[in-house]
């Protein structure tokens, strides 16, 4: 097989062990900033997320209308529309003691929804 190199073990040993050990400088790097940093503000582009927060996620099917609706009023409220709608079925649980049956669940969705049609 003329032509064919066959690289040394040793050869991709070393190789492995130089992005290690780049891996870990940029690792530490970027540890040593974070600690340097943990009290800057998030700046406008910056993603908040909520490891380990609530862990269900429910689909609920809104008009066009509806949506643009809660669109509108989030933007105004200044926070995502699925915040908006979390804090307004979440409102409406509290006021009722916390409900857990499936027709308070139900009530509460179709209230959100009213809501959001006379938007």
């Amino acid at each position: 097989m003329a032509g064919l190199r066959i690289r040394p073990i040793r050869t991709i040993t070393t190789l492995r062990r130089a992005h290690h050990d780049q891996l870990t400088e940029l690792l530490r790097s970027e540890a040593e900033h974070a600690e340097e940093h943990k009290d800057a503000q998030a700046t406008a582009s910056t993603k908040v997320s909520r490891p380990g927060g609530r862990a269900k996620v429910y689909s609920i099917r809104l008009s066009d209308d509806e949506v643009a609706s809660l669109e509108s009023a989030a933007i105004q409220a200044g926070v995502p529309a699925s915040e908006l709608a979390r804090s307004w079925i979440t409102e409406h649980l509290a006021e009722d003691g916390g409900a857990t049956d499936l027709h308070a669940i139900a009530e509460t969705l179709q209230t959100f929804s009213k809501r959001l049609a006379a938007l």
